[in-house]
């Protein structure tokens, strides 16, 4: 499948090359699949990779190397007791290529899972703000339609203590004037 393992690609295409019975050996490696590399081998001994940075099959006599086309560092390595003929040699460029080609695939397929999260991510920001900037629309509406009531209470509250003052009104009244507008300020 388009979005299936690399591995699992590699390996089929590998054990539809050779059989370890036949002395072939084949393997692949892979640069950089997940933060490190990846390496398929199709042998009778799949023993883990020795030292040799070179060689994947360091038991066999001869080993072919091929670089993968369309993906820089990565290579396919067939190896056997005896030398490769030509014929076996282009089946082995063939294959370098069909390797090749699913590698691409693979991490192709893995940036557009990544651009696919990133404008997911991005798509929630964008619904977040303007779900925030909604709220603060109406945040501001309603501060807008508090404020308007609110001036005029202590315009008013203002102007019956001023006129209470000047007219000498009960203390009590100008307290509880003073109150409201105390109270309307710290609304407003």
């Amino acid at each position: 499948p388009p979005d299936g393992e690399l591995e699992d690609s590699v390996w089929a295409l590998l054990t539809a090359f050779g059989t370890p019975e036949d002395g072939l050996l084949v393997g692949v490696c892979v640069g950089q699949v997940r933060g490190q590399e990846l390496v398929v081998r199709r042998a009778k001994d799949a023993a883990p990779r020795g030292y040799d940075a070179v060689r994947l099959f360091p038991s066999a006599a001869y080993e072919h190397v091929v670089d993968l086309p369309f993906d820089q560092g990565s290579t396919l390595h067939v190896a056997s007791d005896t030398p490769l003929d030509g014929g076996l040699l282009h089946e082995t460029e063939q294959l370098a290529l069909a390797v090749g080609s699913v590698v691409r695939r693979h991490r192709y397929v893995e940036t557009l899972q990544a651009e696919a999260v990133e404008a997911r991510s991005l798509r929630d920001q964008a619904v977040q703000s303007d779900k925030l900037a909604g709220l603060g629309r109406m945040a501001a509406s309603i501060v807008h339609e508090l404020n308007n009531p609110l001036t005029s209470i202590m315009a008013y509250a203002d102007y019956l203590r001023k006129r209470f003052e000047l007219n000498g009104a009960a203390g009590e009244d100008q307290e509880r004037l003073g109150r409201i507008s105390e109270a309307a300020a710290r609304v407003l």
